[in-house]
C-alpha cells in the first residue's frame, strides 16, 4: 500500500514537472512575438545572445529593414553607412544606401563621425573578411533592431544622438 501511495505521489510530481515546463515552453515561444526567426531559448542566452551561436539564415535575413526604418524615421536621421546581410535593395525601403566603413578604413582608434548600422551576419565576420567590424563587435550598440541589426552612433555633435529604444 506505502509503495503505490508512493507511486501515485511519483507520478503527481512528474504531472506537475511537464505541466510547468510546458508552460514555460509556452511563454518562451510567446515572448519572442513577432520576432519567431531570432528564437533562442533562455538556456542558450535568448535571442538577444543568439547571434554568438548561430548567424546567416538561421537569425538574418534582412527583415529588420522596415525596424531600421522606422528607426530612422523616428530618430530624425538621415544618413546612415550600412552594412545588411540580404538581397533586398534598401532603397525599397528609404533607407540611405552608404556602405559602412570597416575597420582598416576607420583606424585605430576609430576615427568616424556617423551613424553604422551593421546586420549580426557581417558583424560576427560571416560572408566578409573577420576583422572588417571588429571595431564594432566590442562596443554597446546605440539600438539594437529586432535582433538582426545593431546601430552604432559616432557623430561628434552629441546633442544630435538617437534614442537608445
Amino acid at each position: 500500500m506505502i509503495e503505490r501511495l508512493e507511486q501515485q505521489l511519483d507520478d503527481f510530481d512528474a504531472g506537475r514537472r511537464r505541466e510547468a515546463l510546458l508552460a514555460l515552453l509556452a511563454v518562451e515561444s510567446l515572448s519572442i512575438y513577432p520576432t519567431y526567426l531570432a528564437f533562442f531559448n533562455w538556456v542558450s542566452g535568448g535571442p538577444a545572445n543568439g547571434r554568438h551561436w548561430l548567424v546567416d539564415s538561421n537569425l538574418d535575413w534582412g527583415q529588420d529593414l522596415i525596424r531600421l526604418k522606422r528607426y530612422l524615421d523616428r530618430n530624425g536621421i538621415r544618413e546612415l553607412a550600412l552594412c545588411y546581410f540580404g538581397t533586398a535593395p534598401v532603397d525599397y525601403y528609404g533607407i540611405p544606401d552608404s556602405i559602412a566603413p570597416t575597420t582598416s578604413q576607420v583606424g585605430n582608434p576609430p576615427r568616424f563621425d556617423g551613424i553604422v548600422a551593421v546586420s549580426v551576419t557581417p558583424l560576427q565576420g560571416v560572408y566578409v573578411p573577420p576583422d572588417d567590424f571588429a571595431w564594432l563587435r566590442d562596443r554597446e550598440p546605440a539600438a539594437r533592431i529586432g535582433y538582426s541589426i545593431h546601430v552604432y552612433d559616432f557623430r561628434k555633435n552629441k546633442d544630435s544622438r538617437p534614442a537608445t529604444k
